[in-house]
């Protein structure tokens, strides 16, 4: 895709889908990420028409949800600092008002049926005497009431991460639980690897400034003499603050997670959580049914395959 040009010659931009999820009236909203610009976007697949909300420079988007009941979004905005707070915008990208502050990571939010609350999970951060952040907390299941503002923990444990939190039947929580990673504070050793090789990093630096600046302009890479170029593939991609090695998995792998990352659903009958499904990236409520996404399809609980693609990390269905 082409963004921009100057001088007659054209730049290519980095584009990277965000986020996929349901609007009102059967359309589909998903989030795009041009550079350093960030827009969001509106389709309706019976007029095969397509509606740009709004986009910005400079805004750190992350999850959203839609609600047709209280016709606005929930946004997960990251700032400068690395913190991640909610807020309400209009579908202008318009901040209506702020729901969450403080030093935390608010992430992957979701109205209640009703509209009258958002479901996030949430994890406090830990800073070093510089700023920077080196350590957080398991994402718990938060419910924030819009109308009191009151915030209640509905589930935590020490042990996983609880990620997309959504309504399911009988007044219970459907979530995504995966083991929790703790960010490792730096040691003696790392620090000594760093000392050593930076002479080798900082010239492997000015080499990419150098291909970098002839692709722009000679839109060719810098190429041995005798060796034929090879265009760099896409081997990571990163999910929930999580890198995902795509190299390491199997060409007939049907999923890029792994088991421990399970669906789980919290609240009604049982008093403890109930594993659904495993190997799960993403999940929706549709016509009742539970479907899950597992980095490269979409189905049933129940195994019924609805899409199949190299890599589907968000999916939505329209009424």
């Amino acid at each position: 895709m082409l963004w921009g040009s100057a001088g007659g010659r054209s730049f290519a931009a980095t584009v990277r889908f965000l986020q996929v999820f349901p609007g009102p009236r059967g359309t589909i909203h998903y989030s795009v990420r041009f550079n350093d610009v960030t827009g969001l976007f509106r389709y309706d697949p019976a007029r095969d028409e397509e509606q740009r909300l709004f986009h910005r420079n400079g805004l750190e988007l992350g999850g959203m949800d839609y609600s047709p009941t209280v016709d606005r979004f929930v946004a997960e905005i990251a700032g400068p600092d690395g913190a991640r707070n909610l807020f309400l915008l209009d579908d202008r990208g318009r901040i209506d008002r702020q729901l969450t502050s403080g030093d935390a990571r608010d992430v992957t939010p979701s109205f209640t049926a009703d509209g009258a609350a958002v479901l996030y999970a949430s994890s406090g951060l830990s800073r070093s005497d510089d700023g920077s952040v080196y350590a957080w907390q398991p994402l718990r299941i938060m419910r924030l009431d819009l109308a009191s503002g009151e915030v209640s923990e509905l589930a935590a444990d020490p042990t996983f991460d609880y990620l997309l939190p959504r309504p399911g039947a009988d007044g219970a929580i459907v979530a995504v639980r995966r083991p929790h990673r703790p960010l490792h504070q730096r040691g003696l050793w790392q620090d000594l690897k760093s000392v050593v090789l930076f002479p080798v990093l900082l010239v492997l630096a000015i080499i990419g400034f150098v291909q970098a600046f002839i692709r722009m302009f000679n839109r060719s890479p810098l190429a041995t003499a005798g060796a034929s170029v090879r265009q760099p593939k896409r081997k990571f991609v990163e999910v929930f603050d999580e890198v995902i090695d795509c190299a390491r998995l199997k060409p007939l792998d049907d999923a890029i997670v792994p088991e421990a990352w399970s669906l789980v659903q919290i609240g009604g009958p049982a008093a403890v959580p109930t594993t659904i499904a495993q190997r799960v990236l993403d999940h929706r409520m549709h016509d009742g049914r539970i479907l899950v996404c597992t980095g490269r399809a979409v189905r049933t609980v129940g195994g019924q395959t609805l899409a199949r693609g190299a890599l589907i990390t968000s999916f939505a269905l329209g009424e």
